[in-house]
């Protein structure tokens, strides 16, 4: 692969499962530590724990990367057209 076929690449949204999917990925877990591996309790524990994040990311979505640098440079230009100028000395 070149680097040519790399920036023509389209960067794909991760879309993250619903809280009721991780609750019963948990449970599951949960139920296969007596059966395979004690190991799958914690597991469980982190599929739990993932819950309030994904439960904070529905209602605070985070910007897509195209918008989100957009936002930065237009913040930059306002502060750089704001600012005085740095050569002079406040007195």
């Amino acid at each position: 692969m070149s680097k040519k076929d790399d920036k023509d690449k389209e960067v794909k949204q991760l879309t993250l499962p619903g809280p009721m999917r991780m609750v019963w990925g948990a449970l599951a877990a949960y139920y296969l530590r007596d059966i395979i591996n004690p190991a799958f309790t914690m597991i469980a524990f982190m599929f739990l724990m993932m819950i309030p994040v994904i439960i904070s990311d529905l209602f605070y979505p985070e910007e897509d990367a195209k918008t989100k640098a957009q936002s930065i440079r237009k913040a930059l230009a306002e502060e750089l057209k704001a600012s005085p100028n740095e050569n002079q000395l406040d007195s």
